[in-house]
């Protein structure tokens, strides 16, 4: 650049000078003129040497800036690298922790994990993983109750290793809890808090899936959570369980045991749903819930009370399912059923259920109940018409009924 400046001052200078000498000047003002010229070259010496330093200046700025923005990636990388190499060894010893025999060290690293998602979202899921896998583990509930009566420790009844045994068992079912504790925290939806007043929110904004395929889960309490994927698979829900307004994409609870109360009122099943050979010992309520997918109880088994009262059913299938205990339908709504194989121990109820005039798969009328033919009516928020299920005297009277 500097020696394009020069050429070209020096190239003026003998242009002008060349110039005035064709023009036929003698003497002083010849003089004169040439000296004018040499002044015009020197001017345009020194303009070229100031735009070579502000073009030096503007390169060496924007060389200073293009290696800055260089460190600064650099730092970036580095900083999210040691981040992730963190987020690695605290990931890596919590899940270390989580096999120590000490139940204060396996809740310590639950919490730590807690923390970790907390500040990582792109981590939750890895995390709720863990913690699924955590609860899928082997776990038998104590047989034996204690404390137990001094005397009976005096005289040996109780041998002190079974004592540590069962508060080992017993430390083993609070580690648990906290697990499902921390899992229903953060999926638990802010509607939901507001509604129940809840705690402060900690949700987790996302999509999340459980896989807990096998597990023993106690009092479990995921109302209000979402749950955009979630196997319960064969799971044993020991003492009550509730999912009241959950809202599930899609769920299998196909071979789970349900030993307690199951609440399931007002859930949100918007994705296919999977009871088969579920078992419920206890009371089940799925009152005013909402079934948008397939809902399959086929060779489900209600022992106790099942409560389906003001539910909505796009499809569902009831084929060998066995109700031991009474049965509601009440104002129910359904699009599209099967009843195949059903037995009731009791006469089910369909007071004031309805049935899509174009849907319905299988005859009512050997559950006690008939489709009356005769009224078509609309239902708010539902397409179509609908007809009024009406109960058949005949059948009603009868003994328990197998259809």
């Amino acid at each position: 650049m500097a020696i394009v400046v020069m050429l070209f001052t020096a190239a003026t200078g003998l242009a002008l000078w060349w110039w005035v000498g064709r023009q036929g000047i003698q003497g002083k003002e010849l003089i004169s003129m040439r000296l004018d010229a040499v002044k015009v070259a020197s001017a345009t010496a020194i303009g070229g040497g100031g735009l070579f330093a502000l073009y030096l200046t503007a390169r060496r700025q924007r060389t200073q800036e293009l290696e800055l923005d260089q460190r600064r990636d650099e730092f970036r990388h580095t900083e999210k690298d040691a981040v992730e190499r963190r987020i690695t060894e605290l990931y890596s010893k919590s899940v270390e922790q989580l096999g120590s025999d000490k139940a204060s060290i396996r809740l310590g690293a639950m919490y730590a994990l807690e923390r970790l998602a907390d500040g990582n979202p792109d981590h939750r899921q890895t995390v709720i993983s863990m913690l699924c896998a955590y609860l899928r583990m082997p776990f038998m509930q104590p047989s034996v109750s204690f404390p137990v009566e001094s005397a009976e420790l005096a005289a040996g009844a109780i041998d002190k290793v079974l004592r540590q045994e069962y508060q080992e068992v017993i430390q083993e079912r609070e580690v648990r809890m906290t697990a499902q504790r921390i899992i229903a925290d953060h999926l638990r939806m802010e509607r939901y808090r507001l509604e129940r007043r809840h705690s402060v929110s900690r949700y987790w904004d996302g999509e999340f899936y459980l896989d807990l395929t096998g597990a023993t889960l106690i009092d479990l309490d995921l109302s209000g959570c979402r749950l955009s994927g979630a196997i319960f698979v064969n799971v044993v829900f020991s003492g009550s369980v509730e999912f009241v307004g959950a809202l599930f994409s899609e769920c299998n609870f196909q071979g789970a045991l349900f030993e307690g109360v199951a609440w399931f009122e007002a859930a949100e099943f918007d994705g296919d749903s999977g009871f088969t050979q579920a078992r419920f010992k206890g009371e089940s309520n799925f009152g005013d819930a909402t079934f948008r997918g397939v809902a399959s109880f086929n060779e489900t088994r209600f022992d106790g009370e099942a409560d389906f009262g003001s539910v909505i059913f796009e499809a569902a299938s009831f084929r060998g399912t066995v109700f031991n205990g009474p049965a509601y339908f009440g104002n129910v709504v359904i699009l599209g059923a099967t009843f195949e194989d059903v037995t009731f121990a009791h006469h089910p109820t369909f007071v004031k259920a309805f049935v899509g005039r174009n849907s319905l798969k299988a005859p009512m009328q050997a559950l006690g109940w008939v489709v009356d033919e005769t009224a078509s009516v609309s239902i708010e928020g539902h397409e179509g018409l609908w007809a009024p299920l009406v109960p058949v005297p005949s059948v009603l009277s009868s003994t328990p009924i197998r259809r």
